[in-house]
């Protein structure tokens, strides 16, 4: 196991799906959170009214979910739908979580999608984290 696991994760480092055109925020290094790309993202939330709040991490989790996917858009994913159902494994459930920590600059567990199982949830927990806001929202 010790020499397929390293094997197994440069393949998928060189094959992943690029993420689709047009996203509004790029990737930072994989999985590594970027406190500039958490202030960036923080500052550009605090001018939003908390609709457009809800849209622009939306179209966050969207889009990244869409290129885990290797759809060539964010409208191929249904925000209610449980990533389980959308086609995430435990593989591109990691892939998603990595992708959202370099563009957030959370550190989010490594089980953050299974924990908020629909793209809707993930949403409202990527807003508490980024916002400090403790009430849940409600869906």
């Amino acid at each position: 196991m010790a020499e397929v696991l390293p094997a197994l994760s440069d393949w998928w480092r060189r094959h992943r799906p690029a993420p689709p055109t047009g996203l509004p925020f790029e990737d930072g290094p994989e999985g590594e959170p970027d406190p500039e790309a958490f202030e960036q993202l923080v500052n550009r939330l605090s001018g939003e009214s908390e609709e457009g709040r809800e849209r622009v991490v939306s179209d966050l989790v969207l889009g990244h979910a869409a290129a885990v996917l290797g759809h060539d858009s964010a409208a191929e994913i249904d925000p209610e739908l449980p990533f389980a159902e959308s086609g995430f494994n435990s593989l591109t459930a990691l892939d998603l979580r990595n992708r959202l920590c370099a563009a957030t600059g959370l550190t989010l567990p490594a089980v953050a999608v299974f924990e908020h199982p629909t793209p809707g949830a993930l949403v409202h927990y990527l807003l508490r984290e980024l916002l400090g806001d403790p009430a849940p929202a409600t869906p």
